[in-house]
């Protein structure tokens, strides 16, 4: 920043300084120059606070990122009227076409950490200071400015009707690819499953035998490496209707999943598809144990899973066969898997010493987990990994019974909690042991 006298530009809060406000204010110039004159105004006199108020004056959101500088700065920050920018929100919301459509992108980039490309209605939305081209050409548009997507966030929260639950729902009962969206319902489920307390054994089946770790509280966290430092920090889901950050990540490629695992950016992560698991996230019990928790979803057309069906989704979570299920011989994947089972050991060095009776394999403190619907998992054949309790997860996340639904239109009835050994002749329930304990 060419304006930032250069004994701050040179010092630790200046560079850091640098990058915060590359993460708030990039995109279109009149952001990084409306953040110029509030710094000019206050001759540089407690940048950081400057940046985070003018951060909460945009979005009505305080940020807390950088909070050691801030601490040692002057808080008597007052800033520039002339500078204040506004959105007008009333341009959206009071047009069902344009909510519909903003809703859509606010989705996409809170659960995936993507943009979408916006190639219809774009122009009222760049008219509005909504969206810009990045092309240049005006082929599409993009929400993708950290300030507008905060500020359309905290909008959304407070006078939106729109629901992650009602925008997953939907696309189940309309849309052909039903997967994907099975997928990220399960993991918005999960982000908030724990916000009322809930022992991990009430969200998670642990068959006859519940080890004494699992019944206490959980919570999912997020958790933040800086260097050798390593923080972890509690993740709530305020009202089920949106978040401050983004909670969940799309992993395109190999490079990109191994990003997420050794730093995570966010709350979960939908990995490459090479990996194994389909979503991957944090949790930490009363006792301070935390957990990976790796997660095999399946939307599967028939009562109960077929036995090969499953033993191959048990496979896909067992941390050491990570990018070992198509043959893949670069070297690359197998460097990723070591470095994923590292970043899991790491995990041991931030909890007290538990004891878990040998029941992670190899030490290493993940929870496997396989989740299918319409299709009933085989609760007896699961091995060292446990099922998500979808009884508990229609009650609590799909209250007008869309999922349901989905399934009697395909002609399926949702099979039994738990498995039987033939899919047509038997479906008594099975109860299931714990597993064998790994030595």
């Amino acid at each position: 920043m060419r304006y930032m006298p250069k004994h701050i530009a040179e010092s630790e809060s200046g560079r850091a300084l640098l990058g915060r406000a590359w993460n708030w204010v990039r995109g279109r110039h009149r952001f990084t120059a409306s953040l110029v004159d509030q710094l000019l105004g206050s001759s540089f006199q407690s940048p950081h606070r400057t940046l985070s108020a003018y951060v909460e004056m945009f979005c009505n959101f305080r940020p807390t990122d950088g909070q050691p500088f801030v601490d040692e700065e002057r808080a008597d920050v007052v800033l520039l009227p002339s500078s204040k920018l506004s959105l007008d929100f009333s341009q959206i919301l009071n047009d069902p076409g344009r909510l519909s459509l903003f809703s859509e992108v606010l989705y996409v980039w809170l659960i995936q950490r993507e943009h979408l490309p916006l190639t219809e209605n774009k122009e009222k939305l760049v008219q509005y200071g909504f969206a810009r081209f990045p092309d240049g050409k005006g082929k599409y548009a993009l929400v993708d400015e950290p300030l507008v997507l905060l500020a359309a966030v905290q909008q959304f929260r407070t006078v939106s009707t729109f629901s992650f639950e009602e925008y997953i729902t939907n696309r189940l009962l309309h849309e052909e690819g039903r997967g994907q969206y099975f997928e990220q319902f399960v993991g918005l489920y999960l982000a908030s499953a724990f916000d009322d307390g809930r022992n991990l054994c009430d969200v998670f089946d642990f068959g006859e035998s519940v080890p004494e770790w699992a019944r206490q509280g959980a919570e999912i966290v997020s958790v933040v490496r800086d260097g050798e430092k390593t923080s972890v920090h509690r993740f709530h889901l305020p009202g089920r209707m949106g978040a401050t950050s983004v909670i969940g990540r799309k992993c395109a490629d190999v490079e990109s999943t191994l990003e997420w695992f050794e730093n995570p950016s966010t709350l979960m992560c939908f990995p490459d598809v090479q990996m194994g698991p389909d979503v991957g996230l944090f949790a930490r019990l009363d006792c301070g144990l935390i957990l990976a928790i790796v997660v095999q979803i399946r939307w599967r057309r028939e009562r109960i899973l077929s036995k090969p069906v499953q033993l191959h989704a048990v496979s896909t979570v067992d941390p050491s066969k990570f990018y070992m299920h198509q043959n893949l011989k670069d070297k690359k994947y197998g460097n990723a898997r070591e470095r994923i089972l590292e970043s899991f050991r790491s995990l041991n060095d931030l909890s007290p010493d538990i004891e878990t009776n040998g029941w992670f394999k190899d030490g290493l403190p993940v929870l496997r987990v396989i989740t299918s619907y319409p299709a009933a998992v085989r609760e007896d054949q699961l091995g060292q990994c446990v099922s998500l309790d979808m009884d508990r997860c229609l009650t609590v996340f799909d209250k007008d019974h869309v999922l349901k639904a989905v399934a009697l239109s395909l002609g399926i009835a949702a099979g039994p909690k738990r498995g039987a050994e033939d899919d047509s002749i038997d479906t008594r329930p099975k109860k299931r042991s714990l597993p064998m304990a790994f030595p």
